[in-house]
């Protein structure tokens, strides 16, 4: 133990006084906490932590933090710091308590360490998304500029971008995510939802496309894909893709979502039977509509026609 710190003496002086002293770590410890050789501990929290044969990283940081107070342009300890706040947030997001997790976020975010701020600043949007979008873009944005290849903040930007029904922008977010992360069905299904959005078909297609491509037995996008190409009036494919994604589809449905859209690929692969001359197919579809919504006016119109 080093009662002082060798090389700022008034600053040495105030955190005596102030209760702190200095520890040297060994270079394979100082190595993986990324911290210089001598850090400051609170010299009650020091004979405390080693009574229990470890010092616990919340004492270090402690300490770091006092000494900050003390002189706010240290800076050698910061990277720890960040480190240590993105923990101890997620530590709070895991027991529901946003308030300390965001405030751990800003506190890592704050010290601007590359990658582990962009870290910090990608979950502060995330907590801030549901209150406040336009904050929550803005945090999006600094995350992006200490970190510009993180698909992940590309991705949830352009989702706030589109609900903002700024579909240009959103698009544009989802391409740059799409080139640091190409083999992502989930991104090429919003991808294809926001070019249905946009009204552009040939484009959802193909990004649904190539999402079934890389999920094959997820149910869902082969009937995005199919209800998609009934749109485009390329009835065999749709009527391929749609009977291959319901066939995939599990006995139940978990959500109002999973139900309904089962529903409309079922309702769209009878359109595209009739519009295939296959009547008797389609009556057939539109009876299974029916048998789960009796009052579906399209299959009643299909039924009738």
């Amino acid at each position: 133990m080093i009662e002082g710190h060798n090389y700022r003496p008034e600053l040495n002086r105030q955190a005596i006084e102030r209760g702190l002293v200095f520890i040297e770590l060994k270079d394979e410890v100082s190595d993986r906490l990324e911290l210089p050789s001598l850090i400051p501990i609170f010299k009650q929290d020091l004979e405390q932590e080693l009574s229990g044969g470890q010092i616990s990283p919340a004492a270090i940081a402690a300490g770091i933090e006092a000494l900050k107070l003390l002189n706010s342009s240290l800076d050698e300890y910061d990277r720890f710091l960040a480190r240590y706040y993105l923990l101890e947030a997620q530590r709070a997001l895991e027991q529901k308590d946003t308030y300390q997790a965001q405030r751990y976020f800003q506190k890592g975010y704050a010290l601007d360490q590359d990658e582990l701020s962009a870290e910090a600043a990608f979950y502060l949007a995330g907590l801030m998304a549901p209150a406040d979008p336009e904050g929550a873009i803005r945090f999006y944005r600094e995350s992006l500029r200490l970190n510009p290849n993180s698909a992940a903040a590309h991705f949830e930007l352009g989702l706030l971008m589109r609900d903002r029904r700024d579909l240009q922008a959103s698009l544009t977010e989802f391409e740059v995510a799409y080139r640091l992360e190409p083999n992502s069905a989930n991104l090429l299904n919003e991808v294809g939802d926001t070019h249905v959005m946009a009204e552009d078909l040939p484009s959802a297609r193909a990004a649904y496309k190539r999402a079934s491509e890389l999920e094959p037995d997820y149910w869902i996008l082969p009937v995005k894909l199919g209800i998609t190409e009934y749109n485009m009036a390329d009835f065999p494919a749709a009527i391929k893709d749609l009977r291959n994604g319901l066939e995939l589809a599990p006995e139940e449905l978990d959500t109002d979502f999973t139900a309904s859209l089962y529903l409309e690929g079922l309702y769209y692969l009878g359109l595209a039977y009739r519009e295939s001359g296959k009547p008797e197919q389609a009556r057939k579809i539109f009876r299974a509509v029916l048998n789960i919504t009796p009052d579906h006016p399209g299959a009643l119109e299909g039924l009738n026609r």
